[in-house]
């Protein structure tokens, strides 16, 4: 109890609840001023959901791998939001896990662009809310230079003339024929 005395009609403060049994007891004193009834009522209070956002792995140009250990403290989906910035944007598809420890949780994320930052956090989803973790970042690797090489031109006895292109996309690069 918060020991507070309130006014008829009046709500009282938040009163803070710890993890597990919480016994709040109410006095009410009758309008005589003599008489008063006692209720009592037990609040049990749940251990917060566990939702750790860990490093993404195998990181590429166009794919990685998001991970989390999450306790749902029952049944959840976990699921990741990741994006340019914190506001996100994409979701991934959700992991379903029934467990009351840490459970791993590695999902892969495809279609980004090379070069880039991506934001992301894990978010577990249960039957009471959802919870997320924090944000971490990763960068995307750059994309692989692209090479094209035609039919030679000019071709003589002794030379010929070799015909290719090369996008080095932002990459420095040293081109030659074999």
């Amino acid at each position: 109890s918060n020991g507070a005395t309130v006014a008829a009609g009046t709500a009282s403060a938040a009163i803070a609840l710890n993890v597990g049994n919480n016994v709040i007891t109410t006095r009410v004193p009758a309008y005589d001023g003599t008489t008063t009834k006692t209720y009592t009522l037990t609040v049990t209070r749940l251990e917060p959901i566990v939702v750790t956002t860990e490093a993404a792995s195998g990181i590429s140009a166009q794919a990685a791998t998001l991970h989390a250990a999450v306790n749902p403290r029952g049944a959840a989906s976990v699921y990741f939001e990741y994006g340019a910035t914190t506001s996100y944007g994409y979701v991934s598809v959700g992991t379903s896990i029934s467990s009351n420890a840490l459970v791993a949780v590695a999902t892969p994320v495809g279609g980004l662009a090379g070069v880039t930052l991506y934001h992301f956090r894990a978010v577990a989803a249960t039957a009471d809310g959802s919870a997320p973790g924090a944000d971490l970042t990763f960068s995307t690797t750059p994309e692989p230079p692209l090479a094209a090489t035609g039919n030679p031109v000019a071709v003589t006895a002794n030379s010929a003339t070799l015909v290719g292109a090369v996008n080095p996309m932002g990459l420095p690069v040293a081109v030659h024929f074999e």
